[in-house]
C-alpha cells in the first residue's frame, strides 16, 4: 500500500519544505496535496480496507463537520497552525454502531 499512497503524492510536493524556527514551511500547494493525499485516496483506502476486513469503518478528517478548528501560527509559515477548537459531538455515538444524529 505504501507504494500507491507515494505515486499519489504529486513530484513536485516531494521535495523537503524550508524550515523557519524549527517549524516547516508548509506552502499551499503542499497543503493541498497533503490535504488530496489524507482527506481523499489514503483515507479511502483505509476505510475500504477497514470495511473489506469486517470493520464498519467511516473515514473523517479535521475539516469535516468542524471537527477541528485551527488558526494559522505565523504567516510566514504558511499553511502551519494551532489547533484552537475540536468538536467531539459527530463521533461521540452510543453505542458504537449507531448512525450518529446531532
Amino acid at each position: 500500500m505504501a507504494a500507491e499512497t507515494d505515486d499519489a503524492v504529486p513530484h513536485r510536493a516531494r521535495h523537503r519544505e524550508p524550515l523557519r524556527g524549527g517549524l516547516r514551511v508548509t506552502t499551499p500547494e503542499t497543503l493541498d496535496a497533503v490535504l488530496k493525499v489524507f482527506a481523499g485516496s489514503v483515507n479511502h483506502e483505509l476505510v475500504s480496507s477497514l470495511n473489506r476486513a469486517g470493520a464498519l469503518a467511516v473515514g473523517l478528517s479535521g475539516i469535516d463537520a468542524f471537527l477541528v478548528e485551527a488558526e494559522q501560527m505565523d504567516p510566514a509559515l504558511g499553511g502551519v497552525g494551532r489547533v484552537t477548537n475540536r468538536t467531539p459531538r459527530c463521533y461521540n455515538c452510543s453505542p458504537p454502531t449507531a448512525i450518529c444524529r446531532w
